[in-house]
């Protein structure tokens, strides 16, 4: 007669007839983890191992219903007991690579953690002292940490010292040095230019050396910078 799943508890049920429940319910699990189907026949010599792996989805699908029908006319009443055993033993130890290969995946899939790139970071930003009004004569602005700017104009007789580059938005009268915490690349930007003296990063140039080819320069908006150790002025118009 033909084993097909559990049968129902009978009385006086033999060792064999448990181990066989056994077996089906081993069964069971492999075809519900996914592994290998063995069938056996009636002496106990194997027919075929069926990987559920690596097969296309109609090809898997098809040998699961050939390991049913294969499985499900099994006799396993007709197996030696130590054979059956064995069998059982084979597949529990499957069920249980399956099971830890599948808590393995899980784990690392929650282990995975996606990091956001850091975002660029922003470039320095220069300290700026800016003056709100006019600089009249006799005062001294020092600010040796960054750039001054004045909106303003800077009277005759003042003094405007930056550690950066200097902004007048106003005429420029008075004596202007800038980069004297050692910047050349410091600027000095008048919207008129009218100094005593100009200075960058140490090299400067007074009124009275200003020369003819500056004379065009008065009264103009007009930039200085160093090119080299040597100053240059244009004008911004």
């Amino acid at each position: 007669m033909a084993f097909r799943g559990t049968p129902p508890a009978e009385p006086g049920r033999s060792t064999d007839a448990g181990i066989l429940d056994v077996s089906a319910q081993v069964i069971g699990q492999a075809r519900g983890l996914g592994g290998v189907y063995r069938s056996v026949n009636q002496d106990g010599t194997k027919v075929r191992d069926m990987p559920d792996g690596g097969l296309p989805m109609k090809q898997r699908s098809a040998g699961r219903k050939r390991a049913r029908a294969q499985t499900s006319s099994t006799d396993f009443s007709a197996m030696p007991r130590r054979q059956l055993i064995a069998f059982i033993s084979e597949l529990q130890t499957k069920i249980e690579q399956a099971g830890e290969a599948k808590q393995a995946l899980t784990a690392e899939s929650s282990s995975i953690s996606i990091t956001a790139p850091a975002p660029p970071a922003l470039p320095s930003r220069v300290p700026c002292l800016v003056i709100d009004n006019s600089v009249r004569s006799g005062q001294v602005i020092d600010y040796p940490d960054g750039d001054v700017t004045v909106v303003g104009s800077v009277g005759s007789g003042a003094e405007i010292v930056a550690g950066g580059s200097i902004h007048v938005y106003g005429t420029l009268r008075g004596r202007a040095l800038a980069g004297t915490a050692g910047d050349p690349s410091a600027r000095i930007f008048c919207r008129r230019f009218q100094p005593e003296l100009v200075a960058i990063n140490g090299s400067y140039r007074l009124a009275d050396n200003f020369g003819a080819e500056l004379a065009n320069l008065r009264d103009r908006p007009v930039q200085a910078r160093l090119e080299g150790t040597k100053m240059r002025i244009m004008p911004l118009d």
